[in-house]
């Protein structure tokens, strides 16, 4: 299994596609491993040459149990992709995972060619961010205990991040994912470690520094990250355009994955013959 040591860590980490394909980097989000990907894969390394790796604390890489930062999520991020020789790439980030493209832009602007941020914000340390319910967080950090089984537990989270319709609809696809999260354990002192570090982070300050075209993509009924969120990174990020879905949960990229996947593709596209235009700035995608 390909694992490279950066900074502290070993991280474990994939490469799919073509091996002269310009690269795409997908950044996963809090408390997942790289199987969180398994709708986009097949459509990226069409073109792309697709880089995936389990940050710090989660999946196959190391989990330390020390403080986490997103500015460690980021370096170890350049880190990997120093090593791999990756100079220039394409950016997406989910959720958290949002938070680190972000930042690895903000620090190294000169390696990011075309940055998509979906189902984020600008950091839960900022007093204008839109923060979940309370009832939202209590559900995200739902444990077993002597009354909750883990199989109830891990329902009560997924709840939170899909459509009901959706559950009810797709409970062997749910099945599938539960065992995948079973396959990669995460220690809680790790998942901890990770919303604490997505809790610190505030990039408000700093979102105009942002020069690469930008795409944001957010889910109209995201419950975990308010989709008010999405059109203040709009506002902030220069050279930036949003897309919402439509009805659209936080996992928009599983829930939706063909509207999702095409947009991302037909973006990084436009960054790669040089025709993007963050025109028009806000558009809805209709479900179905």
């Amino acid at each position: 299994m390909p694992y490279i040591n950066v900074n502290d860590i070993k991280i474990y980490y994939e490469i799919h596609g073509p091996s002269d394909g310009f690269p795409l980097v997908l950044l996963e989000g809090w408390g997942v491993a790289i199987w969180t990907w398994f709708r986009q894969l097949e459509s990226f390394s069409q073109k792309y040459k697709v880089i995936i790796f389990d940050n710090r604390g989660a999946g196959k890489t190391s989990k330390p149990d020390e403080e986490y930062s997103i500015q460690m999520f980021a370096d170890d991020a350049k880190g990997l992709l120093d090593a791999l020789g990756i100079k220039h790439t394409h950016v997406l980030g989910i959720s958290m995972g949002g938070y680190i493209a972000q930042q690895l832009t903000i620090s190294h602007p000169e390696m990011v060619a075309g940055l998509a941020i979906s189902s984020t914000a600008f950091g839960a340390a900022n007093k204008r961010a839109i923060q979940a319910s309370d009832k939202m967080l209590a559900a995200m950090f739902t444990y077993p205990t002597e009354t909750i089984s883990l199989e109830q537990a891990m329902a009560i989270r997924r709840s939170t991040a899909w459509s009901e319709e959706f559950l009810n609809a797709n409970k062997p696809l749910l099945n599938q994912m539960d065992r995948w999260v079973l396959d990669n354990p995460q220690p809680d002192y790790a998942r901890g470690r990770q919303a604490q570090a997505s809790l610190d982070f505030d990039s408000e300050s700093h979102l105009h520094e942002i020069k690469s075209p930008t795409l944001i993509l957010h889910g109209q009924k995201d419950k975990v990250v308010p989709p008010e969120n999405a059109d203040m990174l709009l506002e902030l990020i220069p050279n930036s355009k949003l897309v919402f879905f439509e009805d659209g949960p936080h996992r928009i990229e599983v829930e939706r994955h063909t509207q999702f996947n095409q947009t991302i593709l037909d973006f990084y596209e436009q960054v790669d013959s040089g025709t993007f235009i963050p025109e028009p700035k806000r558009t809805i995608l209709p479900k179905g």
